[in-house]
């Protein structure tokens, strides 16, 4: 799966979310389907790297489109985004150590 798809299965879980951002933002929890969604869409490939199927490719090459997919979910829901965004964080605090 490339960056390109996994923007495009972003957009759509993202819309998905938007179209029920009213029920989601009453939760005062995280849905253990919303995440497996998220790694179905090929989310988790940013900690992969380019070479073995995933999307990373450098912390110069990467931190950009990995924004990019974070900005797409917090469009539909910011809370998942904001537990998303520490994924490629802590990928990037290991790699660079």
């Amino acid at each position: 799966m490339d960056a390109s798809t996994v923007y495009e299965n972003l957009r759509a879980i993202s819309a998905d979310f938007t179209a029920k951002r009213h029920e989601r933002q009453q939760r005062r929890e995280l849905f253990a389907a919303d995440f497996a969604r998220l790694r179905d869409a090929g989310f988790l490939l940013t900690g992969v790297a380019v070479d073995h199927g995933g999307v990373w490719e450098s912390v110069s090459g990467s931190t950009r489109p990995i924004c990019e997919m974070l900005r797409i979910l917090a469009h539909g829901d910011s809370s998942v985004a904001l537990v998303c965004a520490m994924h490629p964080v802590v990928l990037n605090f290991w790699m660079a150590t």
